[in-house]
Formats: C-alpha cells, structure tokens, sequence
C-alpha cells in the first residue's frame, strides 16, 4: 500500500494545469457565446427586413409623412383669437351641453363598471383561490373564466354587447365589467391564497 504525498513543487504545477484548462474551457465557451450571438443578429436582421418588405415599409414615406402628423394634431386645435374670442368659441364649442353631458355619462358608466366588477371579482376569488374552494372543479372553472374575462379585450367585449343589447351605455358597462371582474377576480384570489392559516 503506497500513500501518496504532494511535495510543495507539484501543488504549484497542479494549480497552473488547473488554471490552463479553465481558462480553455472560458475560451471556448466565449467562442460558443459569440456564435450564438452573430447567429441571432443574423437572424434577428433577416427576420426585420423579411417583416419590412412584406408590409411594405419605406422609410422615404415614412420620413415625408412625419410633417403631417403634426398638422393633424394642429388641426386638432381650435383657433381662438383674442379679437374674435366669443365667435371662436360659440363655433367650436355650439354642442358644449351634450359634450358635458356624454363625458358624465362615460364617467358614471365607468364608475359603475368598475363597483360591479370589483364586487363579483371579489365574490368570485374565494372560489378561485386554491386554499378556499372546496372543489378542485370549481376552482379550475373560476379560474378559467376569470381569465377569459381578463384576457377578452374590452372592444371584443363591447362588440359582443352592442351586438346582443344596441348601441348605448349598457354595453360599454357591462365591456368594462367583464374586464374588471376577471382583473380584480385574480387579484384578490392571489391575496386570498397568501392568507397564513
């Protein structure tokens, strides 16, 4: 039985052999890193141009229609001189009255929107949180139907209003609803799985 010793001058050689190979291994995994970078530029690049010619994308126009956008905007704008103050703003603002009365009215849709669906969001998180339901079927379902309710754009939700109730404030309610019920549903189920027993 031999026991081998380590005399003071190999430890060093050791520990250079050691360091060599790090350091080839570090290099070669550099080497691999910076492939796999120019790969994804490469692709990166391709896929940009690919997307640029079949949308049809020049940058000419794009540079030639930005003045435009700014002549909208200044379109946009009424102008009211101080001269003619009172004939500027009687024909720009005529229907002053049902502008105030439209923006209420949006404001109080949201308003309600936003209290019914916190409210059965809030009902509906005890059944979607997994320490509270009592059935793991129940639970699945709530959960999936909140997502929908988040996940379904409001417009999507709004067209689909229009189309069974008309045009009106009902719809836009019940559109903000669904979307709040499944954003506050989540919300709270996640607060209510926090809960320590």
């Amino acid at each position: 039985m031999t026991v081998s010793t380590l005399t003071p001058a190999s430890a060093p050689s050791r520990q250079r052999s050691a360091t060599v190979r790090f350091e080839q291994q570090y290099a070669a995994y550099r080497r691999q890193k910076a492939l796999y970078t120019a790969v994804f530029w490469v692709a990166f690049v391709i896929c940009v141009i690919v997307a640029a010619i079949t949308a049809k994308f020049n940058v000419v126009t794009l540079f030639n229609g930005l003045p435009r956008t700014t002549e909208f905007l200044r379109q946009m704008v009424p102008p009211i001189h101080l001269s003619t103050f009172a004939h500027d703003v009687s024909e720009w603002y005529w229907g002053i009255e049902h502008w105030l009365n439209s923006l209420l009215s949006t404001l109080l849709m949201a308003y309600l929107a936003t209290v019914l669906g916190t409210l059965i969001g809030g009902a509906l998180s005890f059944l979607a949180a997994r320490n509270l339901a009592r059935n793991y079927l129940i639970y699945w379902v709530t959960r999936r139907v909140l997502e929908i309710a988040r996940t379904v754009p409001d417009l999507v939700w709004a067209l689909l209003f229009v189309f069974a109730f008309g045009i009106g404030p009902l719809p836009g309610v019940l559109a903000i609803t669904m979307h709040t019920i499944g954003a506050q549903g989540k919300l709270f189920a996640e607060v209510n799985e926090n809960i320590s027993p």
